[in-house]
Parts: C-alpha cells; structure tokens; sequence
C-alpha cells in the first residue's frame, strides 16, 4: 500500500510540473522565432507602400522578386529590404518599418505625405539610398519624417521638402545624410535635421528657398564639401559645427550660434558667415572670397574665438545690431590680416567692438566704431593701413605695444 501510495503522488506531481512547464515552454518558443524578414520589390506604376488588397485582388503592390507577380504583403519588419526601380510610392498617413531601402532607378520615387490628423513616420534600421525622388508633403496638420536609425540617407537623385497645402509646413529627417545631387527645401517649409550627432555633408546642391528654415540637432555637423549651399532663406546651426571644406555658399549667411566653424586649407570659394553667441569658435585662414561677420544682436553680444594664429585674406568684420557688442578672441597667436584684406570695426550700433589678440596688419584696418584692443601686453604692428573714422576711438590694455613699422596710421 505505502508503495502504490507513493507511484500515484510521484505521477500526480509530475502530471502537475508538465501542465506548468509546457505552457512555459510554448511561450519561450514563440518569444524567441525570429520574424521572417524578406526583400520586396516594388511592381506596380503607383500606389500605397501597405495597400494589401490592390483591385480587390488581396494582393500588395510589392513582390518577392524583381518585376515577379505580387504578393499580399509589403516591407514592415526591421529586417526587411525594400527596392523600388520604378513606379509612384505613396505613405498616406502611415507608419511603416523598413530594413534596407532603396529607389534605384531615376523614375522610382517616394512620397511621405502628412494627413490631417495623421502623421507619416517612416523608420529604416539600416542605409537608405535615394536614385530617384524623395518627397516630403502634407494636405493638413499631419507631419511628414523619415528617423534612419542605423546607417546613411545616400542621396545621389532628389530630395524635396515641400511647403504642402495644409496647416503643417515641418519636415523632419532623422539621419545622417550624404547629399551627392538636389537636396531643396521649398519655400516657407520648416526642415528638420533633428539627430543629434548627425552628420550632413553636401557635395552637390543644398537649396534653401526664400522663407524657409533649416535646423540641425544637438552636437550635428554640417560638412560643406563641395558643389553649392544656396540659402535664401534661414540656415542656422546651435551648440553643433559647420565644415567649410569645399565649394561655395551663396545668398544669406549661415548662423553659427555658440557653434564652431572650420574652415579647411582647401577652401577658396566663396563663402560669408555668421557669427553670434558667447561661445562660437573658430579655425582656419578666412580666403579672399570669403566674408565673417562677429554679429551681436538685439542686446546680445557675440564672441568669436580661435584657439590659435590665422590669417584673413578677405573680410572680417566685428559688427552689431540692436546694441549687441562684438568680440573677436585669439587664446594665443597672432591674427595677420594679409596685404589686400579688410578688418572692419562697423558703427552700426552704440555697443564697442573688441580684438583680444596680437595683430599683423598688412591690409586695412577700419575702426569706424570705439574699440578696444583689450589683450593685456599684446604686440600691433601695422605695415599697411589703419583708419580711424572721426569720433571714433581705439585704445589698448596694459602693457601693449604698438609698432608703426611701415604704411599709414590716420
């Protein structure tokens, strides 16, 4: 008795662990399936990236094989690839999650339209690469974004930002970009470059329409590095870095607030900057074509300071606006300011304009404006020319040595 007694308790529990155990397990196992990634084609002229149910046919306008018959799904996990060659893709108020994608072809094209109410958010884990047509759009108060977490938004076709017909004119790209053909941002739209430590690098044409606005994340640089950055709107950087390392900037100058800006040994073109804030910094000889401006403005001052000597070849000018003063800072070195060179102390407003820096001077030097040469034992040399407009007034710190060694002092 007392060993059957035993064999029906030891059944009993054990019957009683696999009832636990299995739905355990079960769990585990659907836990740990991997999701059936895929690659998708896009195969139809137009129509929308999740549309599964294409005529009425329960099929989606993407196959599983280059220009294949369609399947009833479409590019949603993060370890899916998305291709489309040719043909009009459409996100119309959507959320969708891509691994890979790619508009190969010239006639390919995507459009991330915001709805009203309803927001596009495209996300893609890993490279984006654009050879046809990007367009962000809105017909009401709806955002259009594209986040690309893991890798590069490569543009050699177009990328267009468009003002839209509703309410919501912000476009926002979450990525690291590489612009290597058109990248326009329309009039009045609002574009985002929203990630911080991003890296945008133009080498093509990066066009800012009149009206609008580009803005950078935290810690973002903005590489120039060759082609054309037209801005005829606003461009401004804040608490991130500007590379001038190539090509040309045209129309309004980029704002470099509390921001660093690098001008390469290569970069000639032309090219005028921006300068506000307490803390911006500077590096690199400023070219013949090129133009900075140290801009205080309305009551705020503006320092520029560079680590170390430079030279300017073109402009430089201390400046203001709204009583904002303007300082230019050298933590050592000399500031030579080349044969044929400008170094403008401007009367725009009441506020003094201040040099903390030991000056060559082998161009001109305007002081239209009460200055200050305030680095205490710093050595000016002038071998060209210094002006000094009527009213206004230069005086130096303690200990200064000012050296006429040649051209005109008046």
């Amino acid at each position: 008795m007392t060993s059957t007694y035993n064999r029906s308790v030891s059944w009993i529990s054990v019957r009683g662990f696999l009832a636990r155990l299995i739905p355990s397990l079960t769990l585990m196992f659907v836990t740990v399936m991997p999701s059936m990634a895929a690659d998708f084609y896009w195969v139809t002229a137009a129509g929308e990236w999740n549309d599964t149910d294409v005529g009425g046919t329960s099929l989606s306008n993407w196959s599983l094989t280059p220009g294949g018959s369609p399947t009833g799904s479409f590019p949603d996990d993060s370890g899916d690839t998305a291709t489309i060659d040719t043909g009009g893709v459409l996100m119309d108020g959507d959320t969708i999650t891509t691994g890979d994608l790619d508009i190969t072809g010239s006639s390919g094209s995507l459009t991330i339209l915001g709805v009203p109410g309803i927001s596009s958010f495209l996300t893609v884990s890993n490279d984006f690469n654009n050879n046809g047509t990007l367009t962000f759009d809105s017909t009401g108060n709806g955002g259009s974004r594209l986040t690309v977490s893991g890798g590069t938004l490569t543009n050699t076709g177009t990328i267009r930002l468009k003002f839209g017909t509703g309410i919501s004119h912000t476009r926002t790209i979450t990525a690291h970009v590489q612009n290597q053909d058109t990248l326009e941002i329309e009039a009045n739209t609002i574009a985002q470059f929203n990630k911080s430590f991003g890296a945008i690098t133009n080498t093509d044409s990066f066009n800012v329409a009149a009206g609008a606005e580009a803005t950078f994340g935290t810690s973002s640089v903005f590489t120039q590095a060759g082609g054309t950055l037209n801005n005829q709107g606003t461009f401004t950087l804040s608490s991130d870095t500007f590379d001038f390392n190539g090509g040309t900037v045209t129309a309004n100058p980029p704002v470099i607030l509390n921001s660093a800006l690098n001008i390469g040994p290569s970069s000639t073109g032309a090219a005028t900057f921006e300068v506000r804030g307490l803390a911006s910094t500077l590096s690199g000889d400023v070219a013949v074509a090129q133009t900075l401006n140290v801009q205080g403005i309305n009551g705020l001052s503006a320092v520029g300071t560079a680590a170390t000597s430079f030279t300017n070849r073109g402009r430089v000018n201390l400046d203001g606006t709204g009583n904002g003063g303007a300082t230019l800072k050298l933590t050592s070195g000399t500031l030579t300011n080349a044969g044929g060179a400008e170094l403008n102390f401007k009367a725009t407003t009441a506020t003094a304009r201040t040099l903390q820096a030991n000056l060559l001077n082998d161009g001109t030097v305007n002081i239209d404006k009460d200055t200050a040469f305030s680095k205490a034992s710093a050595l000016t040399t002038n071998r060209s020319l210094i002006n000094i407009s009527s009213g206004a007034k230069l005086t130096f710190a303690t200990n200064s040595t000012f050296t006429q060694a040649g051209g005109t002092h008046q």
